[in-house]
């Protein structure tokens, strides 16, 4: 049997797709989604579905006989693999260890690409999921697994060599570790955690995308990105501001700073701004001038309150001049992001052309968030951590996209004290081993560096706003007076005389125990 005879889908008109079609598809699109760890991600793309060569496979598939998942196809990948992974004597050490990382990291992609990620380990500290992949596994009937063997030659696979390419990209993921500062060593199994993740975003991708293609009968092409005519844009309409008060002189040279400091290499950093110095617009100017500096995929604003994404969203649409329906420059992807404000069902009033419409973009906002490809994104600090430590392929299907991105945090102060050390570990990793710039927006800088674990990796210099305390006196809104002791007649009066004879009618006085 030929490469042309093995399928690996067929769509309700009766279309199909080779199975060397689909293999060498989704393997180019997880190469290509980014330069770094492309090798990696390539060779699980590539071997993911390798059990559709199997007799029961092709007649299920063509037969319509039976349901859906029941031949088991993810598993033979991992099997191939393990058998590529023959550890020799010969290795140092240090290269068995790097080759069995390999291996498992392969392996846990490829037999997991339906469903979800398991716990590797049981809580006696015993390896699960890996003793799964023992060779007498391999010999069951249910994996044909030997027949799958006997008919991938036809597929052009060269797993030798793709495996070994592999192994280099986590020898350059560690390099990354041992070269980023790092100080506790309990990181690194973290940071390895959260590497198999990225891989497993990166197949989980590829392959549902180009299932997708087919399905729709279309060819991938990645975005353009133009981060020019958005910073054209934002300065033809900051121009547009009153600049004459106070209040807003402040903003502008605070705006002005973050524009200039986006020249800054990749890492992490504060942007302390008191409340009403315009920090969402000054962070936005920073991140615009800094991906096109440093030549950044995306920008991501996360936000910890459901009350301001929508208010986050408007500024940015009117500064940037994006309409509504523009998912492919601005996503939002939160709970009540998307919805309309009536009833979504189809009315006598809507026509049927505005109904396809309507669902042509559904299609779209669905698929954007799905794969947060989109050039700016705006969510909430739950959906975060979910597309970064969920175990769910749906969720981490994302992950690989905050990868060489500008990810700002806004209000950091409200992150719960017993995600701090979490939080640390997942921005310090997209940092230092995804390139990826992390901004950390207050005006109530909270000292997240200050753990135990030391494990939030700041810049050298990470202060975007040198001189904040001068703007925070500048802006400053209240006084607070710690009346608490017994006052006289006298000096009560003098204390009303204050408050009603105040130029400023706004400000408001609070006084305990007079």
């Amino acid at each position: 049997m030929n490469s042309k005879q093995l399928l690996a889908r067929k769509d309700a008109t009766g279309a199909v797709q080779t199975l060397r079609d689909h293999l060498h598809g989704a393997g180019k699109l997880a190469r290509d989604f980014e330069e770094e760890f492309s090798a990696i991600s390539y060779t699980a793309a590539l071997l993911h579905d390798i059990g559709k060569a199997s007799e029961d496979f092709q007649e299920y598939l063509l037969s319509a006989k039976g349901h859906r998942g029941s031949v088991i196809h993810a598993w033979q990948g991992a099997f191939l693999v393990d058998d590529a992974c023959a550890l020799s004597s010969e290795k140092s050490a240090a290269e068995q260890a790097v080759q069995e990382i390999t291996r498992e990291i392969l392996e846990l992609a490829i037999a997991k690409h339906h469903g979800e990620l398991p716990d590797c380990l049981d809580v006696d500290g015993l390896s699960t999921f890996f003793d799964g992949l023992a060779t007498d596994r391999k010999n069951e009937i249910r994996f044909s697994y030997q027949e799958v063997k006997d008919r991938i030659s036809y597929l052009d696979l060269d797993i030798a060599g793709n495996y070994d390419k592999s192994i280099r990209d986590v020898e350059h993921f560690m390099q990354k570790f041992n070269m980023g500062g790092i100080a506790n060593s309990d990181s690194f199994y973290f940071y390895l955690g959260l590497f198999a993740k990225y891989v497993y975003s990166r197949l989980i991708d590829a392959d549902r995308l180009d299932a997708a293609c087919f399905e729709e009968r279309r060819t991938y092409r990645s975005k353009s990105i133009d981060w020019s005519s958005l910073i054209d844009r934002f300065e033809k309409n900051i121009r547009k501001f009153d600049h004459t008060s106070e209040i807003n002189k402040i903003r502008n040279r605070i705006s002005e700073q973050c524009r200039l400091e986006g020249k800054r290499s990749t890492g992490i950093y504060r942007l302390a701004v008191p409340t009403g110095g315009g920090k969402t617009l000054a962070s936005l100017n920073f991140a615009l001038h800094h991906a096109i500096e440093t030549n950044k995929r995306r920008i991501i604003y996360v936000i910890p309150y459901l009350s301001i994404t929508s208010q986050t969203v408007k500024v940015f649409r009117e500064i940037l001049e994006l309409d509504e329906d523009d998912t492919e420059t601005l996503l939002e992807h939160y709970s009540s992001a998307g919805g309309r404000k009536d009833d979504d069902t189809f009315t006598n009033t809507q026509s049927e052309f505005d109904q396809e419409e309507d669902d042509e973009q559904n299609a779209k906002r669905k698929l954007a968030t799905e794969r947060w490809d989109s050039q700016i994104i705006v969510t909430t600090m739950v959906r975060f951590l979910e597309t970064v430590m969920s175990s769910k392929s749906g969720d981490l299907r994302r992950f690989h996209n905050m990868a060489d991105s500008i990810i700002i945090f806004d209000e950091i102060q409200s992150l719960p004290t017993n995600a701090i050390n979490l939080f640390n570990e997942v921005v310090s990793f997209l940092s230092k081993i995804l390139g990826s710039t992390i901004v950390l927006c207050s005006a109530t800088q909270p000292l997240l560096e200050r753990t135990s674990r030391k494990n939030l990796l700041l810049a050298d210099c990470p202060n975007l706003i040198d001189d904040s305390q001068e703007y925070f006196e500048k802006l400053r809104r209240t006084c607070v007076v710690a009346a608490t002791e017994m006052k006289n007649c006298d000096e009560l009066a003098e204390i009303l005389y204050l408050i009603f004879d105040y130029p400023h009618k706004h400000h408001t006085f609070k006084h305990f125990e007079v």
